[in-house]
C-alpha cells in the first residue's frame, strides 16, 4: 500500500468494517499514516445520546424543551423504556432516573409530563448522590434560584419656581 491512503465511508459500509482495516496493526507496520485502531475507539466515543454528570461542568439554567419516551440501554443491562428530557441549548437529552422524575411534578406544578414544555429548570451535579451505597455524583434538577431583579427607586424631581 502506498502513502496517503484515504478510505471513504459509504453508507452501506459499517464504522466496524472500515475501521476493520485498520485492526491488528501495529506502529511498526503501520503504512502511509495508518493508525492502529482496533476496539479502544469505543471508549472514545461512547454513549453520546444522553447527558452524564462529567457533561455538566457547572449549574446550567435552562428550559424544557420537549420530554419523550425512548427505549434505552443502559450498560450491561437490557433496554428498557424511560422518559428523556430534552433541554434547551445541550445536545444531549437526561434520561430520568425516579428522584429527577420525581422532581418535575414540584417544579412544574403538574405531573403530566406533557405539559412540562418551556419550563425553566436548573441541571446540576450533586456529589452525595449515591450508587450501589457508594457517593459516585449524580446530575439532579431544581427550579432556577431566582434572581432578584434590583429596583430602582424614582428620583424626586423637584420642579422650578
Amino acid at each position: 500500500m502506498g502513502r496517503g491512503r484515504i478510505h471513504v465511508y459509504r453508507p452501506q459500509q459499517g464504522l466496524e468494517q472500515i475501521l476493520g482495516n485498520f485492526a491488528g496493526r501495529t506502529s511498526k507496520d503501520r503504512k502511509g499514516g495508518e493508525l492502529k485502531v482496533g476496539k479502544s475507539y469505543k471508549k472514545f466515543v461512547g454513549n453520546a445520546k444522553y447527558l452524564k454528570k462529567e457533561d455538566v461542568l457547572s449549574p446550567i439554567n435552562t428550559s424544557i424543551l420537549w420530554i419523550k419516551e425512548e427505549e434505552v440501554t443502559a450498560p450491561g443491562k437490557g433496554s428498557e423504556t424511560r422518559l428523556v428530557l430534552y433541554l434547551d441549548g445541550l445536545k444531549k437529552g437526561l434520561v430520568l432516573n425516579t428522584a429527577n422524575a420525581e422532581a418535575l411534578p414540584e417544579i412544574t406544578g403538574t405531573d403530566d409530563y406533557e405539559q412540562w414544555s418551556d419550563l425553566p429548570i436548573q441541571v446540576y451535579v450533586d456529589p452525595e448522590v449515591k450508587y450501589g451505597g457508594k457517593k459516585t455524583g449524580g446530575i439532579r434538577i431544581c427550579k432556577p434560584a431566582s434572581v432578584p431583579v434590583p429596583v430602582q427607586e424614582p428620583e424626586l424631581v423637584r420642579q422650578p419656581f
